[in-house]
């Protein structure tokens, strides 16, 4: 009887650990997925939705999200995030506009269910580098697609004239933000790289996004990176003194103006300041809205309905009908800032929440940011954050599932087995 259930035993060990329906066999689709969907984040944002769902399945089918219920109670960043998920869907409650904006709004929450579903990778045995490598072959390629517009070879988009060499990708906003992380994770891997030709790659990879951002005329993107950029000189110079990357920042800063571009974009912000200023004193001061400058327009009414809403904010969407109840001549969505859209519409609690969940954030990468997946939650969410300074990229389909994968790739920040500073490893 013993050396039947030894049997018995043994061959459920083999079955356990060979059979494609074993634990760590079911975790491999949600790992491929996930890189599946870095390398088309960059590639528009149908793409990246149809692998996000597919992630979602593969998560419930699986099991594991049952089987890994615990795991998400004990990530820093998950009471922060139900909080935040809380005040969404509480907002309807008192939102003027619960059937369009606010509705529309609070049905995004389901992108925290893709951070939830990558915490099982965790568990894998394989290198996060993978996904993270996979998402800068996405963006080379859609880099690609962009100097080809540039060149006339390709029809640029039309949504924004002269400046659509966008690629495959459709928001001008957000593939600059995504270009800016391109460059800081490139220059990780060429500090890290310790193969002269993988340092070549890095190295041509970090000029080919960089001239890319340039050519593109988004000037938010420029914004990230003249405050992020000094984190790049800081991978790539043998000298890291403060002097040596002070000096090489405004070299650099010069070489950013050498782009016929970037002095056309900077030249209209100069004239659109001066005609600005020049106007009525309603559209000087934000009241009335003006083409010249709208975004004083947005954030104006956003910091008037934080002021008249200090504590919960208007409600969930709040922000376009609040507006023109209050006086506003133009219905604009959003007031195209993080922090001023979270102030308007949830108040002091809001920001509370959202600087809080940020906060972890940026805690866990810098305290693993010697490691692949680390830098890279450090540097996801400072370009979502800094770059929500001129956008509300927590809206945004591709930069709101971007924080939501970065989310859940810092619960594996320090913990995957083998994985080296950069990424490479024996897969056990």
């Amino acid at each position: 009887m013993e050396d039947r259930a030894g049997a018995a035993n043994r061959t459920s060990d083999v079955v356990g650990s060979n059979s494609f329906l074993d634990r760590e066999s079911l975790r491999h689709p949600i790992y491929w997925l996930l890189c599946g969907a870095m390398f088309a984040l960059p590639l528009g944002t149908s793409p990246i939705t149809i692998l996000a769902i597919c992630i979602l399945l593969a998560w419930i089918f699986t099991g594991e999200f049952i089987r890994r219920r615990r795991t998400f109670l004990a990530q820093p960043w998950f009471w922060p995030l139900v909080a935040w998920v809380i005040l969404i869907w509480a907002g309807l409650l008192y939102t003027p506009d619960i059937h369009e904006m606010g509705f529309q709004y609070a049905t995004k929450t389901y992108y925290w269910l893709y951070a939830l579903a990558v915490v099982s990778v965790s568990f894998s045995k394989r290198p996060l580098s993978t996904p993270i490598k996979a998402f800068l072959v996405g963006l080379f390629i859609n880099s690609l697609v962009g100097y080809l517009q540039w060149g006339n070879v390709f029809p640029e988009n039309a949504k924004f004239g002269r400046y659509g060499n966008t690629g495959l990708y459709g928001g001008n906003n957000t593939l600059s933000v995504l270009l800016n992380l391109g460059i800081m994770i490139s220059s990780f891997f060429y500090k890290t790289s310790e193969w002269k030709r993988d340092r070549i790659i890095y190295g041509f990879l970090m000029l080919f996004y960089f001239i890319h951002l340039l050519i593109l005329g988004g000037r938010g993107g420029y914004l990230v990176f003249a405050v992020l950029s000094p984190i790049v000189l800081y991978n790539i110079l043998p000298m890291r003194s403060v002097l040596i990357i002070v000096l090489s920042y405004l070299l650099l800063i010069g070489m950013v103006f050498s782009s016929s571009v970037v002095r056309e974009r900077f030249a209209e912000t100069v004239t659109e300041f001066r005609e600005h200023f020049s106007a009525a004193a309603d559209e000087k001061s934000g009241e009335k809205y003006s083409e010249h400058l709208d975004r004083i327009y947005m954030w104006h009414w956003a910091i008037q309905l934080f002021k008249e809403h200090p504590i919960i904010g208007v409600g969930t969407g709040g922000y376009q009908q609040a507006t023109i109840t209050k006086g506003g001549d133009r219905s604009v969505a959003h007031p195209h800032n993080n922090l001023l859209y979270v102030a308007a519409t949830h108040g002091l609690v809001g920001l509370v929440v959202f600087l809080w969940f940020f906060g972890v954030l940026f805690k866990t990468g810098w305290r693993h940011r010697q490691d692949a997946a680390g830098f890279f939650v450090l540097c996801s969410s400072l370009v979502i954050f800094v770059g929500g300074f001129t956008d509300t990229h927590i809206l945004n389909t591709g930069t709101g599932i971007l924080l939501a994968v970065t989310t859940g790739l810092s619960s594996s920040v320090g913990g995957c087995p083998g994985d080296m500073k950069d990424g490479r490893k024996e897969i056990s």
